[in-house]
């Protein structure tokens, strides 16, 4: 049990990792051949560590899609 909490633990870690990495860039808009891609980033730790990360993009026709969730 033990270590399958460490491994979460390390998987959420690296997930905070990420979504941090990518905060830096989450104003800024990153441009794709398919259009503008928006990331969006949030956390909470009222129960633990929780990140929700959402990917949005702007498709050259001027429609908005969500590419990823939580």
């Amino acid at each position: 049990m033990k270590k399958k909490a460490k491994t979460a633990l390390a998987a959420v870690t690296a997930s905070l990792l990420l979504a941090t990495g990518l905060a830096g860039t989450a104003n800024a808009k990153d441009v794709w051949n398919r259009g503008v891609v928006y990331w969006t980033y949030s956390m909470a730790t009222a129960q633990g560590v929780y990140s929700q990360h959402v990917l949005t993009y702007s498709l050259n026709d001027g429609t908005l899609k969500k590419a990823y969730g939580k």
